[in-house]
């Protein structure tokens, strides 16, 4: 029996561009399969983004089944559900039932399934997403079917992870989903990998290639079939430290020009640092905007230096933090959602629900919050920052407040983001422009110098080479006309030179002398030349020191205005979690936004969580013990294709404080499950709800042989 095994299609996955890739690929993998006898098609989960997957790609799937069974009528097409297959909600199936029904494709959504093709003699086990997570683990092979063909979306368990054991023996083949790398386990199981590169970064599957496995039951071979993955190129870092615009705009021409098969329709990532926001935003006009039109996709990183927390500032210091949530207390007798062993990034899935902001309004009051205000080591901020750094509370210039005190340090004065003083003659800003505009003068001057410098030295060499070379001529000429005396013949007409051999002589001699005399001095003068100039010198020195000067009084304004490195960071933030679609007009969007203009929408959205981001990173920089964030405002008003950025940006930010609680809706959870750590959701009627639990994560399996 031939099988083939394709894994992780995530139709529906992306927009524009990218989203037709993974159609593309998935109906070339489908056309290269029609042309090989084959017996069976499995899918081993994830054939869908997310749940709520419009129609185009479940009808492109349901096409793409029909054209493979007319060249090939007798085969059979099988699908386990994947997380991305699988409703929060137990109650609802999702689109791979739907699928099932339209195109005639075998499938289990919610339970293992078991099928019998070839006449009876093959058995098939599905083996889904919410199977897995179920215990126990029901799923062996049939000892009176000649092949067992065994399909899991799961994960493999790491070591000391209890897990459902899969014993291997009596199986012919195992097709294994969820990893979209194509990886061999065991001798007769694999992963098939994705179809295309996808997920927030794919750049990490740069070296993996991607297509499906066709294997042989009757001779135990499998064979990987490339699809042709759209190329992906992730620059090394444009680190424009201690230049400009400029600076950044050679560098980054320089580094494109070194891709090999230059960027045109690949998926391009370029990291730029050393830039402030303002020159951040001229390079992306400028420079970035050509390289977008050209590439498919255009990530850019600006990443900032960021200080080493102090100690006791990680995820492991959440017993004794005194801002950890341990409840949400439900207002006008709504139910407690208790949080007191929730870790991890964790959605409260609220669809409009009143009851969050009630939860959130009853946080301000809360005990816990007045007895975190009192307790120790809570550094200068008022208590209005604190509710800002710990729930996103007050206004965004109560936000930018606490997050420069804490950049500061409490020992440092504290400036405003933007300062208007920046453009006054005697300010820090304007002395340094000033210093840094000499600098630059001096150094053209140097470099004028140089040029001339060196100009003239190579002249006086050349000179010196010709007079060399002319005087060792005229000498060999005076010694032939001193070997063949008067019969010698002229140089000029040919005649002897008879009585006139003493003047022609006389002549050469003279003539000799002069180039003798020129070069010396050219030999002088070469000599001088070798020496840089005073002048030159000065120059240099004069340059060292202005540059000397900037770094100092730059170094002295990053201490002294902690404002501008809370603005960089919020601008890095905004970059990643964006993708680098708000570098351009960061500036003006920020400065509107901290002004209060510009109420609501996807880009002051993303802007709102790069600062409580930024906010919370400064506060495990100065030390505090935080032990939860929590972000009020919905993910939902971010645009859909920053959500996956920006849940691996709070996923991270878990990693260093013990809870991170955010605002979702369920279809955005529902769409990306596997990067939260616990659900809650409202069940039951309104006054009559209760708060549940669940845990969205990837089933795992240990495979025993």
């Amino acid at each position: 029996m031939r099988i083939a095994h394709l894994s992780d299609l995530h139709l529906g996955y992306g927009t524009g561009r990218r989203a037709q890739d993974v159609l593309r690929a998935f109906e070339t993998a489908m056309a290269q399969a029609s042309e090989l006898e084959l017996d069976l098609v499995v899918v081993s989960g994830d054939v869908f983004d997310h749940p709520g997957v419009a129609a185009a790609p479940i009808a492109v799937f349901a096409k793409a089944v029909e054209r493979l069974r007319s060249r090939l009528p007798g085969v059979v097409v099988a699908a386990a559900a994947g997380i991305r297959d699988t409703p929060l909600d137990p109650k609802l199936l999702g689109p791979l039932a739907l699928v099932g029904e339209i195109a005639s494709v075998e499938v289990a959504c919610t339970t293992v399934r078991r099928l019998r093709i070839r006449d009876r003699n093959a058995q098939v086990v599905l083996v889904p997403h919410r199977a897995v997570t179920a215990a126990p683990l029901a799923a062996s092979p049939d000892p009176e079917a000649r092949w067992n063909v065994l399909v899991v979306y799961a994960g493999m368990a790491p070591a000391g992870v209890r897990a459902p054991a899969v014993p291997l023996t009596g199986w012919d083949y195992v097709a294994l989903g969820s990893n979209h790398t194509h990886t061999q386990v065991a001798e007769r199981a694999r992963y098939a990998g994705s179809l295309e590169r996808i997920g927030s970064n794919p750049w990490e599957e740069a070296s993996d290639e991607k297509g499906f496995v066709t294997f042989d039951t009757e001779l135990g071979e499998a064979k990987f079939w490339p699809v042709g993955a759209r190329a992906v190129i992730s620059l090394a870092p444009v680190d424009a430290t201690g230049g400009d615009t400029a600076t950044a705009t050679r560098r980054l021409a320089e580094a494109l020009a070194g891709v090999p098969g230059k960027i045109d329709g690949k998926l391009l990532r370029v990291p730029v640092s050393g830039l402030a926001p303002d020159d951040f935003a001229a390079l992306d006009r400028e420079s970035l905007a050509p390289v977008r039109q050209r590439a498919a996709e255009l990530r850019v990183l600006a990443p900032t230096e960021r200080s080493s927390p102090q100690r006791g500032a990680t995820a492991d210091n959440d017993d004794d933090a005194p801002f950890k949530l341990v409840s949400l207390e439900g207002g006008r007798g709504g139910p407690t959602c208790d949080l007191s062993d929730a870790k991890g990034l964790v959605a409260f899935l609220a669809d409009g629900a009143p009851e969050w902001d009630e939860y959130v309004s009853a946080l301000r009051g809360a005990d816990a919050f007045k007895e975190a205000l009192r307790a120790d080591g809570m550094g200068v901020l008022h208590q209005e920052e604190w509710a800002a750094v710990w729930y996103g509370d007050g206004a965004v210039a109560t936000w930018l407040s606490a997050a420069g005190t804490l950049a500061a340090g409490p020992d440092q004065s504290v400036g405003e983001p933007d300062d208007p003083s920046a453009t006054d003659a005697g300010s820090p800003d304007a002395r340094l422009r000033s210093l840094r505009e000499e600098e630059a003068e001096v150094r053209g001057d140097l470099e004028a110098g140089m040029v001339a410098w060196v100009r003239e030295r190579q002249d006086a060499e050349t000179r010196l080479l010709l007079y060399r070379d002319r005087g060792r001529e005229l000498q060999a000429r005076l010694k032939q006309v001193d070997q063949a005396g008067s019969e010698g013949s002229c140089g000029s007409c040919g005649a002897p030179l008879g009585d006139r051999l003493e003047t022609v002589r006389q002549a050469g001699k003279e003539e000799w002398e002069g180039v003798v005399q020129d070069g010396r001095w050219w030999r002088r003068r070469l000599d001088q030349l070798e020496r840089k100039p005073s002048d030159l010198k000065a120059l240099e020195l004069r340059a060292l020191a202005l540059s000397a000067a900037a770094a100092e009084l730059a170094e002295q304004q990053e201490r002294r205005i902690a404002g501008r490195r809370v603005r960089a960071r919020i601008h890095a933030e905004a970059v990643e979690i964006t993708g680098g679609r708000l570098a351009g007009v960061f500036p003006a969007l920020f400065a509107e936004w901290t002004e209060g203009g510009g109420r609501g929408g996807g880009q002051l959205s993303a802007l709102a969580l790069a600062t409580r981001i930024a906010t919370a990173e400064f506060a495990l920089e100065a030390g505090v013990k935080l032990g939860s964030v929590i972000l009020p405002d919905s993910l939902d008003r971010l645009h859909d294709e920053d959500v996956p950025r920006a849940l691996d940006r709070l996923a991270r930010l878990a990693r260093r404080i013990p809870l991170v609680l955010v605002n979702a809706p369920e279809r955005l959870a529902a769409a990306t499950p596997e990067r939260f750590d616990l659900l809650y959701r409202l069940e039951g009627a309104p006054g009559r709800r209760r708060v549940d639990r669940q845990r969205p994560g990837l089933g795992t399996v240990r495979l025993k042989s």
